[in-house]
């Protein structure tokens, strides 16, 4: 079984989402909680949208990637399955 996944900026529409889709977050940005096109998203409409805090993926370093791989793969085993 093949999934895939997108990480999306901005909350831009993308004909091509994936099954899960990563989104940056933080303070300030764009509520699209209201907006039809981006609920209408099959993986927003059944909960595999999980939001990054920006701070979380803004290094680069190798602590950092490590923590971020964790919240990733943390997020990936807690999230809906597709149907």
């Amino acid at each position: 079984m093949n999934h895939t996944i997108s990480i999306m900026e901005g909350g831009k529409d993308n004909k091509y989402s994936g099954d899960y889709i990563f989104r940056s977050s933080y303070d300030g940005m764009a509520d699209l909680t209201q907006n039809p096109i981006w609920n209408n998203i099959p993986a927003v409409k059944e909960g595999r949208l999980m939001e990054i805090d920006f701070g979380l993926g803004y290094y680069s370093d190798i602590y950092s990637l490590n923590v971020q791989l964790d919240y990733i793969v943390e997020a990936l085993l807690a999230a809906p399955r597709v149907k």
